[in-house]
Formats: C-alpha cells, structure tokens, sequence
C-alpha cells in the first residue's frame, strides 16, 4: 500500500535536465568540488532516478466531506497507462477504464440518504509494471436531514397479497441484480441532461409513508410530466432494462459505467430495448402513471452500484 497521493519518480527527462543543473551547481560552484567527484555523484543519482522509473505518477483526490445522499466526484490523473483501475467505497467495487484522454478520470461516487455518518474509508487500486498499488484516504459523511412526505394511492400498492409479495422480491432481484454490476467507465460529461422538462414535485431523500404507513426514503426524485411527455437519457449508456415492474411501473435503466445507472419510471411507452446504445440527451420513453403513482409523472433516480443519490446537482439548469 502506498500511503500518499503521488508515485513518483517520473520518466521525463526534462526533469532530469533540472536536476543536473542543479546538482553542478551546488556541487561544484558553490562547494568548489571537483568536477571528477561531480561526475561520480550524477552517476550515482541517475542510477536511483532509473530504479524509480518503473511506474508513473499517479494523483488521487477526494474531498474532505459529502453528504448524506449526495454524489461527489474523485479524479485521479496519470501519465501512462494503469491497468485495472478500480475505486473501492462503502464495500462495493467500479471498474474504470484503462485509457482516458490527457490521463484524467473523473469518476462520479455517492452515498444514500441511509448511510451513516462518521468517517469512510476509499480506496484506488491499480496495475503498473506488472506491480499492484493501492491508495487510501478518508472521506467525513455528514449528516443531511430529510423531510417526511404522506401519500394516499390504490390500497393494493400498500397491502401486498402473497403473489405480489413474491413479484416485489423477483422484480428486486432482478433490480439488484443490474445495479450492483459495475462495466469499465468513467469521465461521464457533466452536467447532465435533463430527464424531462417538468419541474420536481417529489425530492429525493424524503421519508415516504403511504396511506398512513412508513416505506422508507424517496430514492429518486419525482417531476412533473403529463402522460406522454418526452423523456429523455441524462448521458450516454447502454440499454440493460426495459420492463415493467409492480410499484415502478414501465421502466428503463441504463448503465453509463463506472457503476453508475440512471433509471425511468412509471412509463407509458418504452422506445428502446435491450442492448441499445443512447446518447446523451436522447428520447428513450414517453411519461405516464403506470405503477404506483398518484397521477401521471417520471420518478427518475440515479445510483452508484446499487447506492441510490439525489442526482439533481448534476442535471443542466
């Protein structure tokens, strides 16, 4: 494990330059050595700047806080080609991808309404040189308060009979089963398209309770949309999920890498299938009221391997 930010020595012989010119310097001008003695020390610094010149220099950074629910972004720059990138966070695992223009990754993480304050530890693993190396820092979850929100729907999408129950627990695996999966990615654009044009009638992180009873915390966020309005893909990805499901109704989820997947609900018409490659910005459904819904409207989340966030600071104005 490498305990800080920076693998150094660097291959790049402009810095070599610097550090001779420095070293006759010093060595000869000011100490008034001998430029025989000079040549032997250079000798001896360029065969430990050449025992150092197996890896490149590799920065990772984080920052100090987030909150509760919310996303982040970690960048990582490199001058080479690392192989087998990966972020570690919360226990779950992003594969990122090998090669990124000018050396940079940007890799967009979050935690859930849900998740517990206090410090949590991440990682940044990779190849080079046939080598493994490993970064570790620390980032502070803080904590973010959530308001509470009372609905009243179809009594049948609050007291489950036993054949919808065993339809909740398949159509949650399959769920899971999707977003829990991370495909190579990284350097999603930013911001974000607009799912839709309405405006946000439910927010994300609210504590739902349904006809009277308590179901957990709104993973998504809730806007306005007559039926058979446009819905569009916030970013490039491939199609994993076109389905309908009991509580979400028509819904689509689309992998854009690195762990992370956008998904569309309470659809009334479906434009893609599986296996699709859309781009940012993209009409993919129409809205509608499938589901359990009060009235037509696009419930839209995002999540980080299965880790749902409040994804509207990253969507354009």
């Amino acid at each position: 494990m490498i305990p800080q930010n920076i693998i150094s020595v660097i291959p790049n012989f402009k810095k070599y330059v610097i550090i001779f010119a420095f070293l006759r310097y010093t060595i000869v001008t000011k100490l008034n050595i001998s430029s025989k003695l000079y040549k032997v020390v250079t000798l001896m610094v360029i065969l430990l700047l050449l025992a150092g010149t197996s890896h490149a220099a590799v920065n990772f950074t984080v920052p100090e806080s987030v909150l509760q629910g919310e996303p982040f972004v970690v960048k990582i720059f490199t001058d080479e080609l690392i192989e087998n990138p990966a972020i570690h966070w919360l226990g779950k695992t992003a594969h990122l991808t090998n090669k990124q223009k000018n050396g940079k990754i940007a890799v967009i993480l979050a935690t859930d309404a849900l998740q517990k304050s206090g410090k949590q530890k991440i990682a940044f693993t990779f190849r080079l040189a046939g080598k493994n190396f490993e970064f570790q820092k620390f980032i502070m979850v803080k904590e973010k308060h959530y308001p509470r929100e009372s609905l009243r729907v179809n009594p049948s999408k609050v007291n489950f009979s036993s054949r919808i129950k065993k339809r909740l627990a398949k159509e949650k695996e399959i769920y899971a089963k999707i977003v829990c999966n991370s495909t190579q990615g990284g350097n999603l654009a930013l911001p974000l398209a607009r799912p839709c044009r309405g405006q946000v009638s439910s927010a994300y992180g609210n504590i739902r309770i349904f006809n009277g009873k308590p179901f957990g915390f709104h993973g998504g966020t809730d806007f306005r949309a007559a039926t058979g309005t446009k819905i569009k893909s916030v970013a490039a990805g491939r199609v994993c999920l076109v389905s309908h499901f009991y509580l979400p109704g028509g819904i689509i989820i689309i992998d854009h890498g690195a762990g992370l997947f956008s998904s569309y609900c309470h659809l009334s018409k479906k434009l893609v299938k599986v296996g699709d490659l859309v781009k940012r910005g993209q009409v993919i459904a129409l809205s509608g009221a499938s589901g359990r819904v009060t009235g037509p409207h696009l419930h839209f989340e995002m999540s980080w391997c299965g880790v749902k966030f409040n994804a509207t600071s990253l969507l354009e104005k």
